[in-house]
C-alpha cells in the first residue's frame, strides 16, 4: 500500500464522521507547532541581534558579525524550541 500526503488526507476524510471533524483532525498539533516556533523565533531574533552587536563591538567585519549572530540565533532557537518540539512529537 502506498502512503503519502494525499492517501493520508483521503483516509482522514473517509474515517471521520463529518468534514468539520476531518478538518480539525488535519490541524491536530498546530497549536504546539505555533508555540514552539513562536518561542523559538523570539529567542532567535534576540540572540541574532545580541550576537551581531557583540561581534561588531569587538571589531569583527560585516560578514563575520552576521555569521556569529546567525550561529547564536540558531543555537538559541533550538535551545528554546526543543522541549516544546519533544512535547509536540
Amino acid at each position: 500500500r502506498r502512503v503519502g500526503p494525499i492517501a493520508t488526507l483521503r483516509d482522514i476524510v473517509r474515517d471521520e464522521p463529518s468534514l468539520a471533524a476531518a478538518v480539525r483532525k488535519m490541524y491536530t498539533g498546530l497549536g504546539w507547532a505555533a508555540a514552539r516556533d513562536g518561542v523559538g523565533l523570539g529567542c532567535w531574533l534576540v540572540a541574532f541581534h545580541a550576537g551581531e552587536r557583540e561581534a561588531r563591538r569587538r571589531g569583527c567585519g560585516d560578514s563575520s558579525s552576521v555569521a556569529l549572530g546567525g550561529a547564536c540565533a540558531g543555537a538559541a532557537f533550538w535551545i528554546a524550541a526543543l522541549p516544546l518540539d519533544a512535547v509536540k512529537t
